[in-house]
């Protein structure tokens, strides 16, 4: 079983994606970033609160296909500046308050994200039926 999810509680996609596609147990998410869910106007500020518009994206988009945050298997993060690495880290662990439950991760730093943005997010998660 294929489905194809498009979040109504996200932001509009800037392209031809979808928020999410599940196959079977398998929730496979596509990136997020630091856009407001309702008028899809990216976030110019703080670093810490475009990471937390970025996860409370994420955890909207992974709720939608059926999973939860708890339920992550792997996420992988973009940031255009490593410095930044502690401070995306203090953000990110408010999402995952047991530290026995976390998901594997990857975060590397990119030249440049759509929109001027500073971070993206994408994750895969466990379905439980």
């Amino acid at each position: 079983m294929r489905k194809v999810i498009f979040a109504e509680s996200t932001p509009n996609a800037v392209g031809p994606y979808s928020d999410a596609v599940r196959v079977g147990n398998l929730l496979v998410c596509g990136g997020q970033g630091p856009l407001d869910p309702i008028t899809s106007e990216v976030y110019r500020g703080e670093f810490e609160e475009e990471v937390r518009i970025t996860m409370n994206n994420l955890k909207r988009s992974v709720e939608e296909g059926g999973s939860s945050m708890s339920q992550l298997v792997k996420v992988n993060v973009y940031i255009t500046d490593i410095n930044n690495f502690d401070r995306f880290n203090q953000v990110y662990a408010e999402f995952f308050p047991d530290p026995t439950n976390v998901p594997t991760r990857v975060l590397c730093q990119v030249a440049g994200l759509w929109g001027g943005i500073n971070v993206e997010v994408e994750a895969l998660a466990y379905v439980a039926d």
